[in-house]
């Protein structure tokens, strides 16, 4: 009755707009699987980071895993991350934070030949050249190291690389979580991550020194 769906002979297939109303189905069970995988993650934290587009096309995340820290294991969410990235050959991240560890990780990296991108917010540029201004000044005459820097807050952190998305998000009350990120791997998750990685470069300077 409502022309989902075409018989020719004894076979059925879906007409034209039973096909589009199937991939919008399929978006939104893709949807409902993810949010609802980490239920109390997306529920108890910001995403107004995350541009409206992206947040419609959350289902291209898939199922990820959930980092957190824990008491016998106060830095699990950075051990695994820097454990990750080494073995990355691209690197794209945006920070609205500093993390302990973070700047020589990514100078590693970058020493190791990685193609490194990254977006810093204004407050933690300052903080980071008052405190690491000469490795600032060698990543970027590296040659594969490219920073930008971006206004004066956003609720989201994140890297994306030819692997994987690692991502973290503010609470509620607007403090940043440290201590939980959400892993995604797969073609779709890293899409998506360099899609929301493109909207936050659009919208940077770039540093060419320090």
């Amino acid at each position: 009755d409502c022309n989902l769906v075409d018989k020719k002979n004894q076979t059925y297939s879906l007409s034209s707009v039973g096909k589009i109303q199937a991939l919008i189905i399929d978006d939104l069970v893709n949807t409902i699987v993810t949010i609802n995988e980490h239920h109390d993650f997306w529920l108890n934290h910001d995403m107004s980071g995350i541009p409206i587009e992206l947040q419609r096309r959350i289902g291209m995340l898939g199922q990820g895993e959930i980092i957190r820290d824990s008491p016998e294991a106060p830095l699990k969410s950075l051990d695994y991350f820097i454990a990750t990235l080494s073995q990355s050959r691209e690197v794209l991240g945006v920070s609205p934070v500093v993390v302990r560890g973070y700047p020589e990780a990514i100078s590693s990296v970058v020493d190791n030949g990685v193609q490194v991108e990254l977006i810093l917010t204004n407050p933690v540029l300052k903080m980071v050249i008052s405190e690491q201004k000469q490795l600032l000044n060698d990543l970027l005459a590296s040659g594969n190291f490219k920073l930008f820097s971006f206004g004066e807050n956003v609720n989201v952190a994140f890297t994306v690389t030819d692997s994987f998305l690692n991502l973290g998000l503010s609470r509620i009350d607007g403090s940043y979580d440290l201590g939980t990120d959400l892993v995604y791997s797969g073609e779709k998750a890293i899409e998506w991550g360099k899609m929301l990685y493109n909207y936050y470069r659009s919208l940077s300077s770039q540093v060419m020194d320090v």
